[in-house]
């Protein structure tokens, strides 16, 4: 058996920038023992398998360790392959563990349409001042995550990680982001995810349906530009709308292969 399998840099126009995944398109899901094990073969961030179905496609997303219920950058990647390498039609219409998703195309980029996180405020614990030893204005949570406000976005991007110290805050991510950035961002993020074994994620398209909504809500905006301040650095248009948001960013293709599944 084999599995055609190509690989796009997601959240960029430049070719090694950005956020890295697979995609593997493929006639039916295979078995999740080697949907798992294909992703930890990859060792990205994100592998997403895209199933053809009656109105468009099923998706699901693997790390090298877990699957996951939603991945932002690997969906882009995968609008990007399925209309590049594959033809396929907008707006895309995705069936994912989380709910549906709908991606459109046009000169500016990808626009994925996506559930926006509710918010809530968090108790600054001794912990997260260990993790985090810099000036902390807020922390909150969403979902699985939780993110740490400063206030000055050039903390974020100077800031050293004890991966050890954020990994014991939760299971899951935490983000640090505070407001503004060079260029004229909004504002900006890193995100960490060692509890998973993924130090720290290039961009992440999924946390930005949370930063999303608290940066809106702080600076009474709908529209936002956001700079994920990784070392390959990824940018971000976020629009909100009610209980969704549109995440709109460019993704290129670095490689086209296949896997070989019969030995």
């Amino acid at each position: 058996m084999k599995l055609p399998i190509y690989q796009a840099d997601a959240f960029t126009d430049t070719l090694f920038k950005g956020n890295p995944a697979a995609v593997v398109p493929c006639e039916s899901f295979p078995p999740a023992d080697v949907m798992q094990a294909i992703a930890m073969e990859n060792n990205l961030s994100e592998t997403a398998f895209v199933v053809p179905n009656d109105n468009g496609y099923d998706i699901r997303w693997f790390t090298p360790m877990v699957e996951i219920e939603f991945c932002g950058h690997a969906t882009i990647a995968s609008a990007h392959i399925l209309r590049t390498e594959l033809g396929a039609k907008f707006p895309l219409h995705l069936n994912a563990p989380i709910g549906p998703l709908i991606v459109e195309h046009d000169a500016r980029g990808y626009h994925l349409d996506a559930p926006a996180y509710q918010c809530r405020d968090i108790e600054i614990t001794d912990a997260i001042k260990t993790a985090f030893p810099i000036e902390i204005e807020a922390a909150f949570a969403a979902r699985d995550n939780i993110y740490i406000v400063t206030i000055d976005p050039s903390t974020v991007r100077e800031f050293e990680p004890n991966f050890r110290n954020i990994a014991a805050l939760g299971e899951h991510g935490v983000g640090l982001t505070a407001k503004g950035g060079h260029e004229g961002y909004d504002f900006t993020s890193r995100l960490f995810f060692p509890a998973i074994d993924l130090d720290e994620d290039p961009v992440t398209g999924s946390a930005h349906c949370a930063l999303g909504p608290y940066w809106a809500q702080r600076l009474g905006k709908t529209t936002l530009t956001a700079h994920q301040a990784s070392a390959r650095g990824g940018h971000l248009v976020l629009n909100l709308s009610g209980d969704r948001i549109v995440l709109t960013g460019q993704a290129v293709t670095y490689m086209r292969g296949e896997i070989n599944l019969s030995d």
